[in-house]
């Protein structure tokens, strides 16, 4: 098989993930086009492949393939995601494909999803958190944002969520992201989709840390609004040498300890971010509403439950059971099923 087919096979194996990916090879390096070819080809070979792209999870070393890489450093925010660029990811085992899909994200930085259009609607619904909230692994029409906006016509659905960030980043975007001329409504709901592990990325915890060390660090001014210190690596820079020196030796023993213990305070800070966002959001939207939507992936802690409601921030619980059929298979991410049941909840439970 000469060059040119098998860059021919791997190009038509793009197409066929359900996308018209605008990736030609020219764009890819010299260095990374038989990488590419391997990665999809069913006779995969674990040897050719780059190390990077390797990750443990669940037990099971996963491969996981995105280009050109989709994340960014912004003023404030730190990691988030870049602005018009459209990216290809894909994740395999040695045996098999587990999904490939195309991600666009618009001139804010932005997941889009197909909706657009919709942006003439009278209200909107801002969704924020991490990767469940941006869609990561899934084709458009299977991201909760899309669901959430089939369902709810009269809004239509605005994507700040960035992939593995924490509390911290949702507060950042909100401040420095969104604003009324680039939401175009000014009416409609903000939800955010918090999980547990929110706490220990939004704490900047030591495995966290590793990703996030670009993220913003805040603390309360006289009166008690939360001041940007800088990202962790600024602040905190002692602390931060320590956690990724000591995580790396950790590694080569095939270790995983995480640290510090989780305490009150993480759990407060984590409540105060959320505070804060809704403060920041209904200052920029006073006719919206803001919740907290607790995924059903994991339970919320009671102390972050007591908060919110000292604190007077909406939370909704979710009742919708969980199992390995809402997820995707050795990714741990929801499947579109998945997103579809917890959009119905949401529109039921929000009247939308």
């Amino acid at each position: 098989m000469n060059q040119n087919f098998k860059l021919l096979w791997v190009w038509l194996a793009l197409l066929w993930s359900g996308h018209a990916y605008a990736l030609t090879f020219s764009q890819v390096p010299p260095s990374m086009k038989e990488a590419f070819e391997n990665f999809l080809s069913p006779q995969f070979d674990e040897s050719k492949a780059l190390d990077e792209w390797a990750h443990v999870k669940m037990g099971h070393k996963i491969y996981h393939l995105k280009y050109p890489s989709d994340m960014d450093s912004l003023e404030k925010i730190g990691y988030s995601h870049k602005k018009n660029i459209k990216v290809f990811h894909a994740a395999r085992t040695k045996e098999q494909l587990l999904f490939r899909t195309q991600y666009e994200f618009d001139e804010f930085g932005r997941r889009k999803i197909g909706l657009e259009k919709r942006q003439e609607q009278d209200q909107h619904i801002i969704l924020a958190g991490c990767s469940f909230a941006m869609g990561t692994s899934l084709l458009d029409h299977d991201t909760l944002g899309f669901h959430l906006g089939r369902l709810a016509k009269s809004h239509f659905p605005v994507n700040i969520g960035v992939a593995g960030s924490g509390t911290n980043t949702m507060l950042a975007m909100t401040r420095h992201n969104l604003a009324p001329e680039n939401v175009f409504a000014d009416d409609g709901v903000f939800i955010y989709v918090y999980l547990d592990f929110h706490i220990a990325r939004a704490n900047g915890f030591a495995m966290e840390r590793e990703w996030l060390w670009d993220t913003p660090h805040y603390s309360e001014d006289e009166d008690g609004h939360l001041i940007y210190r800088g990202n962790f690596k600024k602040s905190e820079p002692s602390w931060t040498a320590f956690f990724h020196s000591s995580q790396s030796i950790l590694k080569k023993l095939k270790l995983a300890f995480n640290y510090p213990k989780l305490s009150q305070k993480h759990i407060d800070y984590t409540c105060k971010l959320i505070k804060e966002t809704k403060r920041s959001y209904l200052e920029k939207f006073p006719k919206g509403s803001f919740f907290v939507y607790a995924h059903p992936y994991s339970k919320v802690k009671p102390e972050i439950e007591q908060c919110l409601k000292s604190s007077e921030v909406t939370l909704i619980k979710s009742s919708l059971p969980w199992s390995s059929e809402d997820v995707i298979p050795f990714d741990d991410h929801p499947n579109g099923s998945a997103n579809r049941k917890i959009a119905a909840e949401l529109v039921e439970s929000l009247e939308l």
